[in-house]
C-alpha cells in the first residue's frame, strides 16, 4: 500500500472525527486497525518481532520461571504480554497490536478531555506521531500515558500523577526523566524570554555547538559511545531550514497557549529545546519526544483561545505546515512506516521483511 493510500485513510479517519457523534469511534477505529494489523512497517518492526518470538519461546520452554529471563531485554510491561500471548501460534503481531491500541486510546482520552479530537489527530497523524509509534512502539506507549498524566500536573495531584509515571516507566524505561516535568506549572516564563531561549538554542544548533558537546560526552561514557552520529533514520535535519521551521511551529504554539495553558507550554518548550540539543541524535531525540508529542494538545488549545484573526491566521499556516512536513516524511519512508503493509499480505504469510538502509 503506497503511501498517497495511506494519507487518503488517514483523510478518511479525520472526516469522520470531525463529523463527532459516532463518527468519532469509526474514525479512531480506522486508525488502530491500521496499526494493529501492520505488518513489517516502523524501522524497528523485525526487531521486535524477532525478539518476542524469542522471548516467547522462553516461556513455552519455563513457564513462569522463563519471566526472569525477560527481564534482561524488556520491561514489565512487554514482558507481560508476551506471557499473556505466547500461546498463539504468532505472538509478536498480537503483543504489537496490543500496544498500538493503547497508545491510541490514550491518546484519545487525552484528547477528549479538552475537546480536541479533530486537530489532536491531524497533529498525530500528520506531524509523524503515528509514524514515530509504529517505529517505537514501547516508548510511543509511555509517552501516550504521560500525556494523559498531564491532567494531574494541571490539578496539583502529585499521587496520581506519580501512579502515571509508574505505569510509563514499566513500559519504557525512558519514562523516569518525565517525573520532575510535574513542577513545570510553577515555571512561568514571559513571552521575550522564550523567544530568547528558543532563538540560542536554535542559533547554537545551526552553529554545531549541540552536536559537538553531546558528542564529546557520549564518547567519554563506553556504554553511550555506540549512539554518537547515529541519527533517527527518515528524521534526520537534511538542512537548517527543517528545524528553523519546526522550532517556528512549536514557538508559536507555546506563545499562544502560554496564558491559558502554562503546563503544556512548558513542556512543549523543553521538548523544543531538547529537539534542537538532540541535532536528531537517536538517544536524546526519543527523550524530546515526551516533550514534542504535547503538540497534539497545543494545537487544539491554541484554536480554541485564538480570537483575532491574525492569530487565526498563524494556526492555518501551522496547520498547512504541519501537513507539508508529513506529506513530505511519508513520501521518503519515515522511520521505515511507509509502504504499508498488512498482516493479509502475501509478505506476512511468507515472514518477508523488506530490506532497510540501515541493513545495507
Amino acid at each position: 500500500m503506497s503511501w498517497i493510500t495511506v494519507w487518503c485513510l488517514f483523510g478518511l479517519a479525520l472526516l469522520l472525527i470531525y463529523l463527532k457523534k459516532g463518527g468519532q469511534y469509526f474514525g479512531v477505529g480506522i486508525i488502530i486497525l491500521m496499526s494493529a494489523l501492520r505488518w513489517d512497517v516502523g524501522n524497528d518492526y523485525p526487531n521486535y518481532y524477532d525478539n518476542i518470538q524469542s522471548a516467547a519461546t522462553q516461556f513455552h520452554e519455563y513457564g513462569m520461571a522463563g519471566f526472569p529471563r525477560m527481564m534482561h531485554g524488556f520491561e514489565i510491561a512487554m514482558a507481560l504480554l508476551v506471557y499473556i500471548f505466547h500461546w498463539v501460534k504468532d505472538p509478536a503481531p498480537w503483543v504489537i497490536a496490543t500496544f498500538s491500541a493503547f497508545t491510541i486510546l490514550m491518546w484519545y482520552k487525552s484528547l477528549k478531555r479538552i475537546n480536541g479530537l479533530f486537530l489532536g489527530f491531524f497533529s498525530i497523524l500528520f506531524f509523524g506521531i503515528l509514524f514515530n509509534s509504529w517505529d517505537q512502539i514501547r516508548q510511543a506507549a509511555a509517552i501516550s500515558v504521560f500525556l494523559y498524566s498531564i491532567r494531574y500536573i494541571e490539578e496539583e495531584n502529585l499521587p496520581h500523577y506519580l501512579l502515571c509515571c509508574i505505569l510509563a516507566f514499566l513500559i519504557h524505561n525512558s519514562a523516569f526523566i518525565v517525573i520532575p516535568l510535574y513542577f513545570v506549572k510553577k515555571i512561568n516564563l514571559k513571552p521575550w524570554m522564550i523567544l530568547t531561549i528558543c532563538g540560542v538554542f536554535l542559533i547554537l544548533y545551526i552553529k554545531g555547538f549541540w552536536e559537538q558537546q553531546f558528542s564529546t560526552l557520549f564518547s567519554s561514557i563506553e556504554i553511550y559511545e555506540k549512539y554518537v552520529g547515529n541519527k533517527m533514520s527518515g528524521q534526520e535535519f537534511t538542512s537548517n531550514t527543517g528545524a528553523i521551521i519546526k522550532t517556528a511551529i512549536y514557538v508559536a504554539l507555546i506563545l499562544g497557549i502560554y496564558k491559558e495553558n502554562r503546563s503544556i507550554g512548558n513542556i512543549l518548550l523543553f521538548g523544543t529545546l531538547i529537539y534542537l540539543f538532540s541535532c536528531s541524535n537517536e538517544l536524546i531525540l526519543r527523550i524530546a519526544n515526551y516533550g514534542t508529542s504535547a503538540i497534539m494538545l497545543a494545537l487544539p488549545i491554541y484554536f480554541k483561545i485564538a480570537r483575532k484573526q491574525i492569530e487565526r491566521t498563524i494556526g492555518y499556516g501551522i496547520i498547512t505546515l504541519m501537513f507539508l512536513i508529513g506529506t513530505k516524511n511519508a513520501s521518503i519512508g519515515e522511520g521505515g512506516c511507509t509502504p504499508y503493509d498488512s498482516l493479509l499480505s502475501q509478505n506476512y504469510i511468507n515472514r518477508e521483511f523488506r530490506i532497510r538502509q540501515y541493513m545495507l
